[in-house]
C-alpha cells in the first residue's frame, strides 16, 4: 500500500504515491476517515494499473538483474590498447 501520512508543520494529510510506466503519480487527501478511504481506493486503482504496466513492459529488462553486470570494454578501446602494446 502506498498511502502515507503527510505532516508539514501543523498540516496533516494522506498522500498516495505510485510510479506507473515511469511517471510518478501523487495525490493528497484530507486527514480524516473519509480521506483515508478515498486514498486507499485510489491507491488500489493505481496498483492495478501498475501491475498491468509491469506485465506488459517490453523494454530493457536487464536492469532487474540479481547479479551485478560486468563492465565490457568496447572494441575501440581494445584496438587502441593492443596497437600501443605492439608499437611500444
Amino acid at each position: 500500500m502506498s498511502v502515507y501520512e503527510h505532516k508539514q508543520g501543523t498540516y496533516k494529510s494522506y498522500r498516495v504515491a505510485r510510479s506507473v510506466e515511469g511517471k510518478l503519480r501523487q495525490k493528497y487527501f484530507p486527514f480524516s476517515e473519509d480521506g483515508l478511504l478515498e486514498a486507499k481506493k485510489l491507491d488500489q486503482e493505481w496498483a492495478d494499473e501498475q501491475a498491468f504496466a509491469q506485465t506488459s513492459f517490453t523494454g530493457y529488462k536487464a536492469r532487474w538483474r540479481r547479479e551485478p553486470a560486468q563492465a565490457e570494454r568496447s572494441s575501440k578501446t581494445q584496438t587502441k590498447s593492443t596497437t600501443k602494446l605492439k608499437t611500444a
